[in-house]
């Protein structure tokens, strides 16, 4: 069956620690049996650490975390990889669209959408209106479950792919009507490249 939650770690590295933590969050995933995608943040404000888990349910979600609460040695190895950064949070988030091209992707670029609590069935319909005009299902949507924020998500194989978005923001004007009406719905937003890593 298709996943309905993600889980994703956010981690902000110290200073010249970006490396040494992505290193240590694969080696946690990977010795832990975690399935999903790590990424490292390369064309972006802050070289952020994420790593997302898929989950059919929540009762998937809640096994993994017992797992490492109960473990001594998991608590400590992701204690470990804590230290090493300046802040590490969790966001647990239902999926509203899936989106495609994770499982070939090499890179990943996202936004992150701050909203006013009453906007989110807004921009979420701004936000498919916009793909469709792309005419591909590539975007991913999620909604977060911890507060008031919606991430879009283009999974892709080569930069090129986000070059040619990025040229018809700039040069179609029915893009860029379509773009600016998922910008009226939010606060705040962010934007980031980054590169995708497996485990």
């Amino acid at each position: 069956m298709a996943p309905n939650y993600v889980m994703r770690v956010i981690r902000e590295p110290m200073p010249g620690k970006a490396f040494e933590v992505l290193e240590k969050v694969l080696e946690f995933r990977r010795g832990s049996g975690i399935q999903g995608m790590t990424t490292s943040g390369v064309f972006s404000a802050r070289q952020l650490i994420v790593s997302t888990t898929p989950f059919e349910s929540l009762a998937e979600a809640e096994s993994l975390v017992d797992g490492v609460l109960s473990n001594p040695e998991r608590q400590q190895a992701f204690a470990d990889i804590g230290a090493l950064c300046s802040s590490t949070a969790n966001n647990l988030s239902r999926i509203i669209e899936p989106g495609s091209g994770r499982e070939t992707a090499n890179w990943v670029q996202r936004y992150v959408f701050t909203h006013a609590p009453s906007e989110r069935r807004q921009l979420v319909e701004a936000l498919r209106e916009y793909g469709s005009h792309l005419g591909d299902p590539m975007i991913s949507i999620t909604g977060s479950m911890n507060g008031p924020q919606v991430v879009a998500s283009l999974a892709v194989e080569s930069l090129s792919t986000i070059e040619g978005r990025g040229e018809a923001i700039a040069t179609d004007p029915a893009t860029m009507a379509r773009a600016s009406a998922v910008i009226s719905h939010t606060e705040t937003y962010a934007v980031g490249i980054a590169k995708v890593f497996r485990t």
